[in-house]
Order: structure tokens, then C-alpha cells, then sequence
């Protein structure tokens, strides 16, 4: 079996791995990175609203709102060219079954000094079911110029870096002050590892008899629609059961997702259980394979979204594109209160590996802060 060495694995070719890697090669390691995938961003961090939060979309939790608010701009100015700015959006409290109300919405706003209410609704939305409309500054990715200008930085230090495409860690193991990682055909050995997996971040944790994130999963469908009507338009309405559209980029198309509709799937194991894997043998809580490439996945859920979505916009001309599948996790307590932390964790029983959780864009920054302070 080959055999590689590097300073430093990063497990997870998406945003959280590719931006660890340019990190840690700026200081100078020695850096090998696998990704399952034959390509970077083809799970969730390429499968996904693709919005810049500004914070607002979690009102009930303060923290998580400062944390992005924070790192807005310094991410829109780092990724200028990854941006999509030419849009109106709007947040939106529903009269009915909000679990945040008009005035706490306003105040968190103005808290920040970032809110501009508007005086008149949109006629594109419907007044009946309506309490009020904040129009908010937010940015839509282009993910793929994204992940383009991550792989740029990388490539200047790519006799440092060495990519593994395409394959799976098999096992890892610690072996004195090593890693020793399997692949299908390789053997990687490393002083350290950074786990950057995010839906299977515990599979790797479990692994190495580690001690395991308190999360849930959820198999998850974004819509992608085309519609002329909202075509320049993100609308979402908080906090409840209630959906988002939301421009993709400046590719002409946006997502459409939903609160009660977008979750197909819970598993609240330690592992990720859904009942499409008694299909494959190859899906399992050892190894979560690609949902958006799966014969398996679930049937959409597109029509209960455009109609949900049609209850509040008026004249809804959304047509239906496809649809994008993800897992997506969360901490075990974030419905009680919608919080959204980053986890950065540096393993006491494995010294050397290293666990970054995270489902927001712009906390690469809490990634960065780590490294310059860790490595």
C-alpha cells in the first residue's frame, strides 16, 4: 500500500476544508486533504441556499445573530468577486404563528444598526397574511467562483499540498504520536487531522472511540425554481413554519425552501440513520454517501413548498427546475432556541485531531482565529 506523509489531513473537501487548507499552507505545513467526492463543494457546502447571512434570520438568538452580523462584511469583502448583490430582500413576520413578533424583530434590527423597515409592504405579497416587512442588505454566492478562489490560493503552495479525490477514510487510527489513515488504495500518516466532514463529523469521531457531538440530522430538499415575478427577489418569512426564496447566485434561478416541507428526513442517533440507506449497502452509519446523486433519495417535496409559498406571494408563477438533496446537522437543542453555533474541538483523548462543525458561511473567521491560534 502507498504510503503518505504529511504534517497535517483535512477530511472534507467543502468550504470548512478548502479554507483550513490555503490556512494552514500559509504557515507553512505539509497538507494532504481527502474528500470522498471527485470534486470540492459537491455536498453541502455546494448544496445550499448560498446566502451571506446578515444574522436577522435568527432572531431568537442573539448570539448567533452577533456572530454574522459581525462577519458580514469582512466575508463580502474578502469574496467580493463570489458575490451576487443586484437583488431586493426582504424578512417578513406572518400575522399568525410566528414565534418572533414585529416589534422584537425591529428592535434586534435597530440593535444592530443594519434594519431598514419599510413603510409600505410590497404589492407582491399578500397584506391579508402579513404583519410586516423589513427590507434587509443580503448577498447570494456563487458558490462554484467560491470554491474557484479557495483551490487559487491553494495552487500557490502545491508542491505543500497533495489532494485526495474520490476516496473514503476507511479507517484512522493512532499509533503512538501518528495518524494513520486508510484509503481505498493509500495509507496517509500524519501528525495531526482536522475534520471538517459535517454530516459525518461523528463518523470520523466514532472512528477513533472519540467522544461524540450531541446533533440530529436531516435529509434536506432545496427547490430550485425559475420565476420571472421574484426572479430579483429573496422573501423569507421567520419564525416559524414558514418558507424562503432566495436568488442562487446570478445564475437566473433561485431556491425555494421551507421550515415544514424542506426536512424530509429527522435522525436524532449519534450516527446518521435514514430509511433510504436499507437500499444500499455503501449507505450506512459508517459511511453517508452523497443524497444529491442517490437513485434512493427522497420523493420532492416541491409542490407542498410552492404552495405554502403561493399562500403568501401573489401571483406565485414559480415553475420547477429540480431539486438539490443534502444532510444537513444541527445541535440537539437548536429548535428551543434557533441557535447556531460554530463547534471548534481539539480532542483530549487523541491528541492532535481537531473537529470544525459549523453550517454558516462566514464563520470561517472562528476557523481562522483557531488556526492562528492553535497551529
Amino acid at each position: 500500500m502507498i504510503k503518505g506523509q504529511h504534517d497535517i489531513v483535512i477530511i472534507g473537501g467543502g468550504l470548512f476544508g478548502l479554507y483550513s487548507a490555503s490556512l494552514l499552507l500559509e504557515k507553512g505545513y505539509n497538507v494532504g486533504l481527502v474528500e470522498m467526492e471527485q470534486d470540492y463543494f459537491k455536498r453541502a457546502s455546494g448544496i445550499n441556499q448560498a446566502r451571506l447571512h446578515s444574522g436577522l434570520h435568527y432572531p431568537r438568538s442573539f448570539d448567533t445573530a452577533q456572530k454574522l452580523i459581525g462577519n458580514f462584511e469582512r466575508f463580502a469583502t474578502e469574496f467580493d468577486a463570489a458575490l451576487h448583490r443586484s437583488f431586493d430582500n426582504y424578512y417578513c413576520i406572518p400575522n399568525e404563528g410566528s414565534k418572533t413578533t414585529v416589534e422584537n424583530f425591529e428592535q434586534l434590527g435597530k440593535r444592530f444598526g443594519n434594519l431598514v423597515v419599510e413603510s409600505n409592504i410590497p404589492n407582491y405579497l399578500n397584506l391579508d397574511k402579513t404583519s410586516n416587512c423589513f427590507k434587509i442588505t443580503e448577498y447570494s454566492l456563487n458558490l462554484n467562483e467560491l470554491k474557484n478562489i479557495l483551490l487559487s490560493r491553494i495552487e500557490s503552495y502545491s508542491d505543500r499540498f497533495t489532494s485526495y479525490l474520490g476516496t473514503d477514510v476507511k479507517t484512522i487510527r493512532k499509533v503512538g504520536d501518528e495518524f494513520r489513515l486508510e484509503l481505498a488504495e493509500e495509507e496517509l500518516i500524519a501528525s495531526q487531522v482536522v475534520n471538517t466532514t459535517y454530516s459525518s463529523v461523528n463518523l470520523i469521531l466514532n472512528n477513533l472511540n472519540d467522544m461524540l457531538y450531541r446533533v440530529k440530522y436531516e435529509l434536506c430538499e432545496l427547490a430550485v425554481v425559475i420565476t420571472e415575478k421574484f426572479k430579483n427577489v429573496g422573501v423569507t418569512y421567520v419564525d416559524g413554519p414558514f418558507f424562503s426564496l432566495f436568488p442562487l447566485g446570478d445564475s437566473g434561478v433561485s431556491t425555494l425552501s421551507s421550515v415544514k416541507y424542506t426536512p424530509i428526513h429527522t435522525s436524532d442517533t449519534s450516527v446518521p440513520e435514514f430509511p433510504c440507506q436499507k437500499f444500499r449497502s455503501d449507505c450506512s452509519s459508517n459511511s453517508l454517501q452523497n443524497c444529491n446523486t442517490c437513485s434512493y433519495r427522497p420523493d420532492s417535496q416541491w409542490l407542498k413548498m410552492s404552495d405554502q409559498a403561493s399562500e403568501y406571494l401573489n401571483d406565485w408563477d414559480g415553475r420547477y427546475e429540480n431539486s438539490l438533496f443534502a444532510v444537513k446537522i444541527k445541535l440537539q437543542h437548536a429548535d428551543e432556541d434557533d441557535a447556531r453555533p460554530t463547534l471548534i474541538t481539539s480532542s483530549l483523548q487523541n491528541k492532535g485531531l481537531h473537529t470544525i462543525l459549523s453550517g454558516k458561511i462566514s464563520d470561517i473567521y472562528e476557523v481562522k482565529e483557531f488556526i492562528d491560534r492553535s497551529f
